[in-house]
């Protein structure tokens, strides 16, 4: 859906980086994701990434996986991941071991702006009044 000017510039001003971004959905989404009413979009500063998305022309739909059986929430070992998920997935390319820090998380539906989870990405000075 439209963003204000505001939340344009305070996306802008954050990205590529740490953080994930809830907003209201579009009113047309490519299914699965038709029936959502928000999206969750993150833009890392990651060399790979960078390079790979001019080339798609499009978004990647990816997720964190995270194993109920492991002492840590997820795991970044490129080998264990897939040696473990080869056969649900259609492609891994891995650069080495990821970093074991979530993503800050924003919530945009919300005024003001709510933190969901403080993590890698510094919380804005403007912000820190509603923790």
């Amino acid at each position: 859906s439209p963003m204000d000017s505001k939340t344009f510039r305070f996306i802008k001003s954050m990205l590529p980086g740490p953080y994930a971004f809830i907003m209201e959905a579009a009113k047309k989404l490519p299914r699965p994701f038709e029936k959502r009413k928000t999206v969750g979009v993150r833009i890392p500063n990651h060399s790979i990434l960078k390079s790979l998305l001019p080339i798609l022309s499009s978004p990647i739909v990816s997720t964190s996986i995270h194993d109920p059986d492991k002492i840590l929430d997820y795991t970044t070992d490129p080998e264990i991941l897939f040696e473990k998920w080869n056969s649900e997935i259609d492609l891994m390319l891995s650069d080495g071991y990821g970093k074991n820090i979530p993503s800050t998380v924003i919530d945009l539906t919300k005024v003001p702006y709510e933190i969901i989870r403080k993590g890698a990405g510094d919380i804005p000075k403007n912000l820190l009044i509603n923790l």
